[in-house]
């Protein structure tokens, strides 16, 4: 049975009047199905199942056997892969998540090229480089048709640290960088001549927009700041 398609159950039953029907589905009783028939106008997936009728008079009951109900319908994504933001030479997946009636075939594109040997509901590639970044997406497919997922953008970072800016608001000094390139920890030291003595800033950085930002006291030793990753 194809998705939307119309579909009509009937059931005929002998033995002595009156017979009640009830018309069930995977052994649960339908509502209004108290007929010899039972209609489906148009058919979805959540109409797949098992379908009975309990014919009942004043001697008994019996039930009848079942009849299967399968829906074919072509794919639908069900979870899109996310765009990414990632440095060079890192291992990046993209995954999709696809339902109705297996089996499903995938193919993944770059652009609207399609990736050779990109046949899985995932994507994987490891030591990403630069030339890496494009427009993900994949094509699944079964023998009812096709479904497209959403573009998920692959974006290369050159792993450069991004620059500190500093502004002053009264006794505090606001240290701020952009979230484009993330990973990295802001540090400080108080002697740029003992390489060991950088430490992390307390507090977290806040996001604010499109970037990081740290406040912190101006007063006791003078201070200087780097991005460590």
């Amino acid at each position: 049975m194809f998705l939307g398609s119309n579909l009509t159950f009937i059931a005929t039953a002998t033995g002595s009047s009156p017979l009640d029907y009830q018309c069930r589905k995977d052994a649960v009783d339908l509502p209004g199905g108290t007929n010899s028939t039972y209609n489906i106008p148009s058919a979805q997936t959540n109409d797949a199942g098992s379908y009975s009728v309990l014919v009942t008079n004043l001697v008994g009951n019996v039930a009848s056997s079942n009849a299967l109900l399968v829906v074919n319908a072509p794919p639908t994504i069900l979870t899109d892969s996310l765009s990414q933001l990632v440095g060079v030479g890192a291992d990046v997946s993209l995954t999709v998540i696809a339902g109705v009636t297996a089996p499903l075939k995938y193919q993944w594109r770059k652009g609207v090229a399609t990736i050779r040997g990109a046949t899985n509901d995932f994507y994987t590639l490891n030591n990403v480089q630069a030339d890496a970044a494009a427009d993900c997406s994949v094509v699944v497919t079964n023998s009812f048709g096709g479904a497209t997922s959403a573009v998920a953008t692959l974006t290369i970072t050159l792993n450069v640290p991004p620059l500190l800016n500093f502004a002053a608001t009264g006794t505090n000094v606001v240290v701020s960088w952009t979230t484009n390139t993330p990973g990295f920890m802001l540090q400080f030291t108080t002697n740029l001549n003992l390489p060991n003595l950088w430490s992390s800033t307390p507090p977290p950085p806040a996001v604010s927009g499109g970037i990081f930002v740290v406040t912190n006291g101006t007063g006791g030793e003078q201070k200087y700041y780097r991005l460590k990753k």
